[in-house]
C-alpha cells in the first residue's frame, strides 16, 4: 500500500498533468497569486527602518522566527505595562503616548509580523520565483506582450 503524503497543500502550487504552451499564461498568473499571498505586504518600506527595537535591534535583519515572535511579544508586554503602570499610578494628567525608540507599537507590531512572514515563506518564494521566471521564458511572443504591457500599466499606475 502506497504510503499517503501528509503534506499540507495549502502553500502550494499545483502543477500536476501535462501542459502545452497554452497553460503557461494561466500558470503564471497562478504563481504571481501566490507569490503576492506568501509576500503580503513584503516590498513596502517598513515604518520602523533604521530604528531599532530595544532588545532586538533592527527588525529588517532578524532571519530567526522564533526571535521575531519574541519581539512581537516583547512590544505587546511592553505596551501593556506602561498602561497597566500608569493606571496605577493614578496619573491625573494625560498619560503620554507608549512609545519604543520613537515608534508606536502598532508599528512595531506591522512590521515583525510583515518581516515573520518574509521570513518564513523565503524558501517556497524562491522556488516560486524561479518558477515565475521560467515560465516568463516559455510565454508565446502574444502572452510574453500582455504580459508586458500589463507590468507597464501597473507602473504607469504608480507614477
Amino acid at each position: 500500500m502506497a504510503k499517503k503524503s501528509t503534506k499540507s497543500t495549502k502553500s502550494e502550487v499545483s502543477v500536476k498533468g501535462q501542459f502545452t504552451q497554452e497553460n503557461v499564461p494561466a500558470m503564471l498568473e497562478q504563481v504571481n497569486k501566490k507569490i503576492a499571498t506568501l509576500k503580503g505586504g513584503a516590498g513596502k518600506e517598513p515604518s520602523t527602518s533604521g530604528k531599532n527595537l530595544p532588545g532586538f535591534g533592527e527588525i529588517a535583519k532578524i532571519t530567526n522566527e522564533a526571535e521575531l515572535i519574541k519581539a512581537y511579544s516583547s512590544v505587546t508586554g511592553r505596551a501593556k505595562a506602561y498602561a497597566d503602570a500608569a493606571t496605577a499610578m493614578k496619573i491625573k494628567t494625560k498619560v503620554p503616548a507608549f512609545v519604543l525608540d520613537g515608534i508606536a507599537p502598532a508599528k512595531w507590531l506591522e512590521d515583525i509580523t510583515l518581516r515573520y512572514q518574509e521570513v518564513a515563506f523565503a524558501q517556497q518564494i524562491t522556488t516560486l520565483e524561479k518558477i515565475k521566471k521560467t515560465l516568463e521564458e516559455n510565454l508565446s511572443a502574444e502572452s510574453k506582450l500582455a504580459n508586458d504591457l500589463k507590468k507597464i500599466n501597473d507602473l504607469m499606475s504608480d507614477i
